[in-house]
């Protein structure tokens, strides 16, 4: 396995704001303990919306008393909102393929569905693992897991992804 600072290289990270948190899951219904959450945030011009699996492990709940950081439910959130985060981005892909437009572009949200989002780009890095692929597109984003239709990429390809971003942040600066 490799640790997040491994996946997110420096050229794979953007500094942007956390513009609004939807919370996604709560543990059995109590408002103050979030478990994941979406976020919306600006890059090159592109609002999108990403889910952050690993939410309650950047923001922990303790109802125990120990350390909290930012608050826990509403005055978390309401703490967030604004704060200067550094992301790495992986986008689950549902629909892919080769592409013949040579753009560089996070298309952004689509209407329907918050977190689902497009994007365009160069692949610049194919990396094998286990059973699948990892391959990293030079607008900045992961594209992880990807199956056996691999053989059919390059590096210097263009590829159109649409799927799943998640967000993996990685810092948040005060």
């Amino acid at each position: 396995m490799y640790s997040i600072d491994e996946k997110y290289p420096t050229k794979y990270r953007h500094i942007t704001k956390i513009l609004q948190i939807e919370p996604s899951c709560y543990d059995e219904g109590d408002k103050n303990s979030i478990i994941d959450a979406k976020i919306q945030v600006k890059i090159n011009d592109k609002l999108f919306w990403c889910w952050i699996p690993d939410w309650r492990s950047i923001f922990p709940y303790n109802p125990q008393g120990g350390p909290i950081i930012y608050g826990v439910g509403n005055e978390l959130i309401s703490n967030l909102i604004g704060k200067e985060i550094e992301i790495g981005f992986r986008i689950l892909a549902l629909n892919h393929s080769i592409s013949n437009k040579k753009i560089k572009s996070i298309i952004g949200t689509s209407p329907k569905h918050k977190e689902r989002n497009k994007l365009i780009g160069q692949i610049c890095d194919i990396i094998p693992r286990d059973k699948w692929f990892d391959v990293y597109i030079d607008c900045g984003v992961f594209v992880g897991g990807i199956p056996k239709f691999i053989d059919t990429l390059s590096i210097g390809d263009f590829i159109e992804v649409e799927g799943r971003f998640d967000g993996y942040i990685l810092a948040v600066n005060d």
